[in-house]
């Protein structure tokens, strides 16, 4: 592009030359000399106003017809959104939302991921919801929402709490590499230690996991729904909800708070979970549940290297 354009003002150069240079007497060859100018300055003005209006090099978006950019909008946005109010995902962890003890589970604001495509792979599943997990911890305050749902398929992680907890930590891997805040809360070392919490966007988050090998007795029991299910709590909702910080004293006979009720209400359905003497301990120990109440901690930060 540059050579061409030195090779244009060259050819110009030189006809205004000859011109100059014939033009002293008004012979033949100085009205040569002057033809051979205006041809010069013709041709490659003519080369230089083609490129000029040539559409692919001086067109912008803000010249687009309207209608053509809210098409081409609107066809990104439904391949990148979607109604998480109406997620499949809610429909199938309804019977576990509306049956568990929790007294806020019934009435909570929940969205849902995109259900779970078998001929994607794993990766590619929980990037389809990725935006709206953007998305939601962003406006999730302002709205009320109080979780956001995600779906593992039960056939290839619901067998049991080592391999749920692959599932998990494959899940939770995925979200930590998308940080957009650039934390990467999964990558740290020391998630099996107290101090560490997922953290997504700037948003601190509680994770509660719900699989089909839990047996009714179990706090986690799914009440048969059919998948496995990951659900992210941020602190924001606890909050709104007025539950108090956590704490290892429980008023059996007479709850008072909204802790004590929802710890009685568990244990009068027969499904008690454990309340450690303190409130210092690791809170990845609590994700994937082991089946007994006693058991040692399911280690689903290790990932495929769990024991």
């Amino acid at each position: 592009m540059v050579s061409e354009e030195r090779f244009l003002l060259f050819v110009r150069a030189l006809a205004l030359l000859f011109f100059l240079y014939a033009s002293l007497s008004i012979t033949l060859r100085s009205v040569t000399a002057l033809l051979i100018l205006l041809v010069a300055f013709y041709a490659t003005g003519k080369s230089d106003k083609s490129k000029v209006s040539n559409p692919f090099l001086r067109s912008k978006e803000s010249d687009l017809d309207a209608d053509l950019k809210s098409s081409y909008q609107k066809k990104i946005a439904d391949f990148v959104f979607y109604d998480p109010e109406m997620s499949e995902v809610l429909d199938h962890f309804s019977p576990a939302q509306q049956q568990t003890q929790c007294i806020f589970s019934k009435t909570a604001k929940l969205w849902g991921a995109q259900p779970w495509d078998t001929t994607l792979t794993f990766e590619d599943n929980v990037r389809r919801s990725i935006p709206m997990f953007i998305k939601f911890t962003v406006i999730g305050k302002s709205l009320g929402l109080d979780g956001f749902l995600f779906e593992l398929p039960a056939a290839n992680y619901g067998k049991d709490p080592t391999t749920f907890g692959q599932g998990v930590h494959r899940l939770l891997k995925n979200l930590s590499d998308a940080d957009p805040a650039g934390v990467h809360c999964m990558n740290k070392s020391y998630i099996d230690g107290r101090g560490w919490y997922f953290e997504f966007d700037r948003e601190s988050m509680f994770i509660t996991t719900f699989s089909p090998f839990y047996p009714s007795s179990h706090s986690r029991y799914s009440f048969e729904a059919p998948g496995c299910y990951v659900l992210f709590q941020p602190e924001h909702s606890f909050a709104a909800h007025n539950i108090e910080p956590d704490t290892p004293h429980t008023n059996w006979e007479h709850p008072v708070t909204i802790r004590d009720k929802i710890r009685v209400a568990y244990k009068k359905n027969g499904r008690e979970y454990l309340i450690r003497d303190t409130v210092y301990y690791p809170t990845s120990h609590d994700i994937v549940k082991p089946l007994g109440i006693n058991d040692e901690p399911v280690q689903w930060w290790k990932g495929e290297k769990q024991e």
